[in-house]
């Protein structure tokens, strides 16, 4: 186990080579910058509980193949109660979600599970780790594509413009790029 500096509150997981000033920068191999090293598939993760008031996961979920209910489970485990856990991962009608190391795909309610929803018994309830979706984007790349940016604002309107959207032929039609979460641990 790798110990942590006690200023540092925040987790760049699976960074690469996106080194993060301020942060533990945690990657499955050694690199320049790189803090901790640790295959994230394998828990627990070396850290202690409640360590860290966010975590950042760009481009990083989608690449583990572990079950999937215990790494969010130790994602809570590890993140301080009120603590963010800021999410970036390709939209599965990204072409890019279809790469050969890519192990998961995500939708507007892939986080739903671990909603505290009121009229909803999440699967994760009965194991006492609850996040709120505090937000959550579908995004298209624009350059070129100037439609996008009337898609992208109509496809985040509210939850039912983002049903439509993945579950219609409108997917088909206007592929997302990926899709953001912020979630927050409760």
């Amino acid at each position: 186990m790798t110990k942590c500096p006690m200023e540092q509150k925040k987790l760049n997981l699976g960074c690469g080579e996106d080194i993060k000033e301020g942060f533990v920068n945690l990657d499955f191999m050694k690199a320049k910058g790189v803090n901790v090293i640790h295959d994230l598939n394998k828990t627990p993760y070396p850290f202690k509980d409640e360590e860290f008031e966010e975590i950042h996961a760009f481009h990083v979920l989608e690449h583990l193949d572990g079950d999937w209910f215990k790494i969010i489970k130790e994602l809570s485990r590890i993140l301080k109660k009120e603590g963010i856990i800021l999410i970036k991962v390709p939209h599965f009608t990204s072409p890019i979600a279809f790469m050969e190391n890519h192990r998961r795909f995500f939708r507007y309610r892939s986080f739903e599970s671990f909603d505290d929803q009121k009229n909803m018994r999440a699967l994760d309830q009965k194991n006492n780790y609850k996040f709120e979706i505090a937000e959550r984007k579908i995004i298209f790349t624009k350059k070129i594509f100037i439609y996008n940016y009337f898609i992208e604002w109509f496809v985040n309107l509210n939850k039912n413009s983002a049903l439509l959207y993945e579950n219609t032929f409108l997917r088909s039609l206007f592929p997302a790029e990926q899709i953001f979460f912020k979630l927050k641990k409760i």
